[in-house]
């Protein structure tokens, strides 16, 4: 979960929207929203390409691990 609210919280924090994101990851904006109410997985690949989005580590995303 905290995976999740990481997530928003870092697209919060930069002023974008669900659907920037979404385009970024060449994905719908429901597709996104699935990703951050945590109804869809998120798939490795748009993982990596969210943590390179935001110049992170995916450890530093998903402190679980």
């Amino acid at each position: 979960m905290f995976l999740l609210q990481r997530l928003r919280d870092l697209r919060e924090d930069m002023d974008l929207y669900q659907k920037d994101i979404a385009d970024y990851l060449h994905c719908s904006q429901v597709t996104y929203s699935r990703y951050e109410l945590g109804t869809r997985e998120i798939p490795l690949e748009s993982l990596n390409a969210l943590a390179d989005f935001y110049t992170l580590v995916v450890h530093a995303v998903n402190d679980e691990y």
